[in-house]
């Protein structure tokens, strides 16, 4: 290598020193702002880890106040559910009691309906009279008329109010259904920790709807509410089936022993009268026995008239026939004849009009008697008919 060409890699003592110098002075900057670096780099990751530890505790914050308020809305539709429920099982129960009481009431007019025929029909037509135990079965069957019309109107009520409770428990159970899902959502989100989470990457959040936390709070409580009211309308119609089904048995009762008074009543007179009719019967059957004896008699005394008449009869013609025209005289045998005779023939016929009379008062007292009979097997009949609706009463209404 030549001289010339070495002379141009030769420096000065200062400027050597100088470019050391400068190469010091740079790395002393260099420092300077990597130091500062250091501090800023350490103060953004105590910042952001801050930051990040404040949204964490956010979240978790609200976790904890969604997943709790989650877990009241969601008990409040359980026990509104199970209140529902309770009450479309009462629903069900008081429309079948109040089936029930309209079968018994229906059988019950029918038997009533039947007495009424029976009274009307197997009695004989002397006594079909309106009295006061078929009033009494005409008013016991429009009391269960009445009653029957009633439970109509309320068993249609059960109806109804089973169909708003089914809706209403439809609704409280998918809002319960929607409340347990997202409560699981929110617990499984909330308990996920860093490192086991199974979509690490970042996804996008779903777009969601614009109901506000107040509305969607709301909306349950609205719902609980409106189950309530459901339950209380449901509740007050069955205590007014309650109050309802009490009276009408009552109403029953009530017309039912009216009847039965009236009957027993109609019983006893009816006993009576056959009674009555029995003694009048009897004693009517001895005055014509004793009638019939006395005209017997009568024609046994106008039969024993009859000689005596033609004793005198043929003493008076003996005497005249064939006697002497000049001892033909009215002395006072003749007269005594006479007057024997007429007396004879004044008391046959007196005897004869005595023993008709007797005769045309038993054909009186026999037609008085036939009546009489008449009369009293109608009674019975009447007594038997009425009897046998009483023991019918019994096997309809037992313990009357």
């Amino acid at each position: 290598m030549s001289l010339t060409k070495d002379k141009m890699f030769l420096h000065t003592t200062h400027s050597w020193s100088a470019n050391t110098h400068d190469g010091i002075s740079m790395a002393s900057q260099a420092n300077t702002v990597s130091r500062s670096l250091d501090k800023l780099s350490t103060e953004l990751k105590d910042t952001t880890y801050q930051q990040q530890r404040s949204a964490r505790d956010t979240v978790d914050r609200n976790f904890e106040q969604r997943l709790d308020q989650t877990e009241k809305l969601k008990a409040m539709l359980e026990v509104a559910l199970n209140n529902t429920n309770v009450e479309i099982q009462e629903n069900i129960n008081k429309e079948a009691e109040l089936e029930a009481l309209k079968a018994e009431q229906e059988k019950a007019l029918l038997w009533t309906m039947s007495m009424l025929e029976c009274r009307s029909t197997e009695r004989p037509v002397r006594e079909r009279t309106d009295d006061k135990t078929q009033y009494s079965l005409s008013q016991l069957g429009a009391v269960l008329q009445q009653n029957i019309g009633s439970e109509k109107e309320l068993i249609n009520g059960c109806r109804t109010d089973n169909q708003k409770l089914h809706a209403m428990k439809d609704i409280l159970t998918l809002d319960l259904e929607e409340k347990t899902l997202a409560l699981k959502l929110d617990q499984e989100a909330y308990d996920a920790s860093e490192g086991n989470c199974p979509t690490p990457y970042y996804v996008p959040p779903k777009t969601v709807g614009h109901t506000t936390m107040g509305a969607w709070i709301k909306n349950t409580e609205l719902n609980c509410l409106s189950a309530r009211r459901c339950i209380e309308n449901s509740l007050r119609l069955r205590q007014l089936a309650d109050i309802k089904m009490a009276e009408h048995r009552k109403k029953e009762r009530t017309a039912v022993s009216n009847m039965l008074l009236e009957l027993r009543a109609n019983i006893a007179h009816t006993e009576d009268l056959i009674q009555k009719l029995e003694d009048c019967i009897a004693e009517t059957q001895q005055k014509i026995a004793d009638a019939e004896t006395m005209a017997s008699e009568l024609e046994t005394a106008l039969n024993a008239k009859y000689p005596s008449m033609d004793l005198t009869k043929h003493r008076y013609t003996h005497r005249t026939t064939g006697r002497p025209a000049k001892e033909l005289m009215g002395d006072w045998v003749h007269q005594a004849l006479r007057d024997e005779y007429v007396l004879l023939d004044h008391a046959a016929q007196m005897l004869y009009d005595r023993m008709m009379e007797v005769h045309r008062d038993i054909d009186f007292l026999n037609g008085a008697l036939t009546q009489l009979q008449d009369d009293l097997s109608d009674k019975q009949t009447h007594l038997a008919t009425d009897k046998k609706v009483e023991a019918s009463t019994g096997d309809c209404y037992p313990g009357l």
